[in-house]
């Protein structure tokens, strides 16, 4: 079962932020139908955005995990900004990385 709620952070992203939330969802260990066991994990995710130096620009971060209660886990974060330069001439920069722990026998095969 889950619960999520929207995140309002203090000091400086709090002035002028432009959206922002977390949320998270936690799973309780089962066994399936054939038997096997399955970890406990949580799943959250982040997101904040800020303007900055006009009204027509900002950056953010966001972060989404898996943690599983076995060790297994898999994160995703990112930084993203887009920027007012000159009239309607815009700078977008992104960049994202993903590491995980997942043993190569429990990924999924490549479909065809």
């Amino acid at each position: 079962m889950g619960s999520g709620c929207q995140f309002w952070p203090e000091g400086d992203w709090a002035g002028e932020l432009g959206g922002g939330g977390v949320l998270t969802m936690q799973t309780k260990a089962i066994t399936s139908t054939d038997g096997v066991a399955l970890p406990s994990e949580n799943m959250s995710v982040l997101r904040l955005r800020r303007r900055v130096f006009n009204q027509n620009s900002y950056v953010g971060i966001m972060t989404i995990s898996r943690l599983g209660t076995d060790g297994r886990y898999n994160v995703a974060y990112g930084v993203d900004g887009i920027f007012r330069v000159v009239k309607q001439n815009f700078l977008a920069i992104n960049w994202a990385q993903t590491f995980d722990n997942t043993p190569t026998y429990a990924r999924r095969p490549a479909e065809s």
